[in-house]
């Protein structure tokens, strides 16, 4: 079978495509979000999107931060203006390792994880803090 595939500019789009698809009947086509946000994780871990590249903005607030940090002090940063950091592309194999836009700090497979279970761990984890 020949596959189409829609590459969406975030993950509310890719969503909102993913729906369309759904309800369209079509197994041909196969959506990617781009954000990494909670509701793509879940609708991955459904087996719905296929994807969706993780913009790690815990660790751009976390470099962010340390970067202010070193300017107020000595009033500069040794860092250039612009900089890069990677992004990780979310799949059905470690979705449930993300949530909150970081690393949960799971290394675990997530082949055969449930969204319910994925919640119900982070529930579990909240309550014990």
């Amino acid at each position: 079978m020949a596959y189409h595939q829609i590459i969406c500019g975030n993950d509310t789009m890719a969503l909102g495509a993913q729906a369309a698809v759904l309800a369209a009947g079509r197994k041909d086509i196969i959506v990617v979000g781009f954000d990494g946000s909670d509701d793509a994780i879940q609708s991955i871990l459904k087996g719905e999107l296929k994807a969706t590249a993780l913009q790690p903005v815990a660790e751009m607030a976390n470099q962010a931060a340390i970067q202010a940090d070193q300017y107020i002090k000595t009033g500069k940063t040794d860092k250039p203006e612009k900089q890069s950091i990677d992004m990780v592309l979310l799949t059905p194999e470690n979705a449930c390792q993300y949530k909150t836009f970081a690393p949960t700090g799971s290394t675990e497979s997530c082949l055969g994880v449930t969204p319910e279970a994925t919640m119900s761990a982070t529930m579990a984890a909240t309550a014990t803090k």
